[in-house]
């Protein structure tokens, strides 16, 4: 991939601009999506199949139980507005058990104090609902 452009992410990092129409090619990649919501995981496993990357469905129960043991290169964390306190408690955990592994939280939740909940739980980059495809593929490029 090509670096086409800079953008600054939500988060304020620096992240390329990149031509989308080369094929992305993450197929080395584990990404965990945690997700409780059918239209996000659908959309998001829709994308995660151009990707070429290898990726793990899990729900918010199969991660408290931490029934899930697998090397993973990065998690998508879904958190409605419903379980927010227990989506940032999760995403605690998560941090704990995937130590190093980039955490992109993505909620309808986007105030700034949200965002900041959600930075200060652990994730290291925010994505407001409905997901744009585009800006997540800029900020997951930046880690792969």
């Amino acid at each position: 991939m090509n670096p086409k452009a800079i953008i600054n992410s939500p988060m304020g990092k620096i992240v390329p601009v990149i031509e989308f129409r080369e094929q992305l090619n993450w197929s080395d990649k584990t990404i965990l999506l945690i997700e409780n919501d059918f239209a996000s995981t659908y959309l998001l496993t829709e994308w995660l199949n151009m990707t070429n990357a290898k990726f793990v469905i899990a729900s918010n129960q199969d991660v408290l139980k931490l029934k899930l043991k697998l090397k993973v290169d990065l998690i998508i964390k879904g958190i409605t507005a419903v379980e927010l306190e227990m989506g940032l408690e999760l995403i605690k955990k998560i941090k704990l058990k995937y130590a190093g592994v980039p955490i992109i939280g993505c909620s309808p939740c986007v105030f700034k104090n949200d965002i900041k909940d959600c930075c200060d739980a652990g994730c290291n980059e925010f994505l407001g609902k409905p997901v744009d495809l585009n800006m997540l593929t800029l900020i997951i490029s930046t880690y792969f």
